[in-house]
């Protein structure tokens, strides 16, 4: 019985360092984003983009919200996450990050989903909220 309830709790460790560093891993890939998003090198981020991001937009479509949510809401100054959920399965690592971010032009919410594979972080989905975007 303690042998097992050591190999558990082994295990346990070893999934916690994991999302550590898939969380930090999405952390990183957030900066990168918001690098390109800035630079307007929406091409780049569709291009390094997940499948799930590829099956569900084009690379022409997302280029253009992209660049219509660069305009309205302008450059991005400052970002913070407010919250995040990890999830490690048969599947694959996955990470969802919240950040609220300011804006040139207002603040918003962004959400992020990110897949995890040999330490890097793929986009899979982004959206945001910004009172900026309904006016």
């Amino acid at each position: 019985m303690r042998r097992f309830l050591l190999l558990a709790a082994c295990a346990l460790a070893l999934v916690g360092c994991g999302i550590a560093e898939s969380v930090d891993a999405a952390e990183d890939a957030v900066v990168v984003f918001h690098e390109q998003y800035n630079a307007g090198s929406f091409g780049e981020m569709y291009d390094v983009g997940g499948d799930d991001l590829r099956s569900t937009e084009t690379r022409d479509d997302f280029m253009t919200t992209m660049a219509s949510l660069r305009t309205r809401l302008g450059s991005m100054r400052e970002s913070k996450r407010t919250a995040f959920n990890a999830r490690v399965g048969s599947d694959g690592t996955f990470v969802e990050l919240e950040h609220v971010t300011e804006f040139e032009n207002g603040t918003g919410t962004e959400e992020f989903r990110w897949e995890i594979a040999g330490g890097e972080a793929r986009l899979l989905g982004y959206s945001v909220d910004a009172r900026a975007l309904v006016r």
